[in-house]
């Protein structure tokens, strides 16, 4: 998790009007809504989020038709705390929900947000970006949990595959959609969009089936997943682009060719180009050397 806005992005001034303007009035307002919700006290939380959330009646009738075993996957878009919160609203003793991000060791920033879960231990549980609680967030999962998770920044790009996003090969992390099709649960994305310094929407993005992305290769069953992910996330950037944190990834990412977007075809186009540097690959790569033998 990150709360500070990125730098002004070359790629999204060119490709925005008024940007660096709506993007500065967007990041005051979401710093405000941040702030007002690390201050919430426990036995205040369902009270205070009625008050920030304008769409809370709404979050509630879209989080009943999804009562259990789902992925709420929340970009650093907007008060994207808020819908981590939403969904601690969802768990209690007996049942807690889960929230899983990159431990403090990893974002020093997170050691704020485990003091603010930790107020709320009863009924949400953080998972850190590690084996155990990759471990633990699959187990919650097929035990019919809920698991809050941050889908879109890569802290090691080496790990990462890349997606088409806008124009560009995006490097994003492939866990969220493993999750979903290791555990069979659907991914529910979750945008937060502020309104004001006080009050913020909650919107919901289409439901991803790990169903319509199976198949027995499961590298390209969770590429396929990640890309559907990011195409949506593009749609809603498309709209309103100002809340996004981190367009500046899109200054530096590789440009993606048109022909070249669609999950099989990028893969096959990462192979070619990995044809052409044998000694690279094997001395960087070798798990794709294997791959390519």
């Amino acid at each position: 998790m990150n709360a500070q806005a990125s730098r002004i992005s070359a790629f999204a001034k060119a490709r925005f009007q008024n940007f660096e303007d709506q993007s500065g009035r967007a990041a005051a307002m979401t710093q405000a809504l941040h702030q007002r919700a690390l201050e919430i006290e426990p036995h205040r939380l369902e009270y205070v989020l009625h008050t920030m959330v304008e769409s809370y009646d709404l979050c509630a009738r879209t989080r009943a038709a999804h009562v259990s075993g789902v992925i709420f996957a929340c970009p650093h878009y907007g008060p994207f705390i808020l819908p981590a919160l939403l969904s601690s609203t969802l768990g209690n003793q007996s049942d807690p929900g889960y929230v899983f991000y990159d431990p403090p060791s990893m974002n020093a920033e997170n050691e704020l947000y485990d003091r603010l879960f930790a107020q709320f231990s009863e009924r949400l549980i953080v998972l850190h970006n590690d084996s155990a609680g990759l471990l633990a967030a699959m187990r919650a999962l097929r035990r019919g949990c809920n698991l809050g998770i941050m889908f879109d920044v890569t802290q090691n790009p080496d790990n990462a595959i890349h997606v088409p996003f806008f124009d560009r090969l995006y490097p994003a992390m492939g866990g969220t959609a493993y999750l979903s099709l290791q555990a069979r649960v659907p991914i529910l994305p979750v945008y937060a969009t502020p309104i004001d310094d006080e009050r913020a929407v909650v919107a919901f993005g289409a439901a991803l089936s790990p169903n319509d992305f199976l198949s027995d290769d499961r590298s390209l069953s969770v590429l396929r997943m990640t890309s559907a992910l990011f195409k949506g996330f593009q749609a809603q950037l498309e709209r309103e682009p100002w809340h996004w944190q981190y367009w500046a990834t899109l200054d530096v990412a590789s440009i993606c060719p048109a022909d070249r977007r669609e999950p099989e075809a990028l893969r096959a186009e990462i192979y070619r180009r990995a044809e052409t540097l044998p000694g690279f690959v094997r001395t960087m790569i070798p798990e794709l050397d294997l791959a390519l033998a």
